[in-house]
């Protein structure tokens, strides 16, 4: 099988199902959007509840808000319509929610305990156009607002503490190049202390690099990719203001990622990333360091979805964590286990349907 070189930002994050909106004081960042996948899921089990058992084992309960259950709630589309929480030994950490959806399954507005506490609008076809999150005192905290292209390209983002722009880089204008029938990102303006991330491609659509400047116009940080068909090679470079470091990915003629090699600014190699494949699925994912000492290892289940993460030091396994599926394919249990500080808890699933 005849294999290439090619660069591939990669993401691999263990995420599954779980409920982690967590009880908090004072509301700086609410976000209950129901990714429309796992909401199509749920239309077609026909899920009408969840409920998530959280608890700690193995240590002091020192932490007793990390003991919980919470219930959710969905109607016969797969829309969340409220949310409960309760907690194993306080109270004060109990509370209740209720959403206001539309058609597509968006969350219009969030109430706890009944009291407001995030108002969203959306366009015809899905597209955020604001959220406002709300204090105790029903004042407004925190907002967004957003503007689309007709292709319902975000062209405009803006993010307010209060009634003022934000001071942080939370608010953007964007530009778009098409290629073809592609539309690909050109630029990212902070319009608070215009820093500006750049994006160039070459015929073919392909992206070659990725600039940031900082508000000065000075280069911070830059990813640079070089093809050449020749050889089938292409690397990456990554620059910090102070440091190259380059990767390489071989993938197969799939497509697929084989073996991933990093180095250092002098060329010097850093670590290894192997895959392994089942079915053209990803099976085994695992990182080595430079001495060929295992760091993570995640597995996956036959349909892609993730059984197992380890983290290792020095070959010792410092933090873990399995997932168990009911045939449906929805999650039955997560077991997490931290050997450093001895924090583990066990999360379970319980499902309730419509008839």
């Amino acid at each position: 099988m005849k294999s290439i070189i090619i660069i591939l930002a990669l993401s691999f994050q263990f995420s599954l199902f779980a409920e982690s909106f967590k009880p908090i004081d004072v509301i700086v960042v609410w976000g209950k959007e129901l990714d429309k996948e796992k909401r199509e899921l749920y239309k077609k089990l026909k899920v009408k509840s969840v409920t998530s058992i959280q608890k700690n084992f193995a240590l002091d309960i020192d932490s007793p808000n990390r003991m919980f259950t919470t219930y959710s709630f969905f109607d016969e589309n797969g829309n969340e319509t409220s949310f409960e929480h309760e907690n194993e030994f306080d109270s004060k950490f109990d509370y209740e929610e209720e959403y206001v959806t539309d058609s597509l399954g968006n969350i219009l507005e969030a109430y706890r305990d009944g009291r407001l506490i995030a108002r969203q609008t959306f366009d015809k076809n899905g597209n955020m156009l604001s959220k406002k999150l709300y204090d105790s005192n029903g004042s407004v905290s925190w907002a967004w607002s957003y503007e689309y292209d007709i292709e319902g390209n975000p062209t405009l983002g803006l993010q307010y503490i209060g009634d003022q722009i934000s001071d942080t880089l939370g608010s953007y204008k964007y530009e778009y190049v098409k290629f073809g029938e592609m539309l690909m990102m050109k630029s990212k303006l902070s319009l608070i202390d215009k820093s500006e991330i750049l994006y160039s491609y070459d015929s073919l659509g392909r992206e070659i690099s990725y600039k940031e400047f900082d508000e000065n116009g000075d280069l911070s940080y830059l990813v640079s990719k070089d093809y050449n068909s020749l050889t089938g090679y292409r690397l990456m470079l990554r620059f910090d203001g102070s440091i190259y470091i380059s990767d390489t990915l071989q993938i197969n003629e799939d497509g697929e990622p084989i073996l991933r090699l990093q180095y250092d600014g002098n060329g010097k190699y850093q670590e290894k990333w192997t895959y392994e494949y089942y079915n053209d699925k990803l099976i085994l994912l695992t990182i080595y360091d430079k001495n060929g000492i295992i760091k993570t290892e995640d597995k996956y289940d036959f349909d892609g979805k993730p059984i197992s993460v380890k983290s290792f030091d020095n070959n010792s396994v410092v933090y873990s964590t399995s997932c168990e599926y009911h045939k449906n394919q929805l999650p039955k249990s997560e077991i997490h286990f931290n050997y450093k500080n001895n924090e583990n808890r066990s999360i379970e699933y319980e499902y309730d349907y419509y008839e």
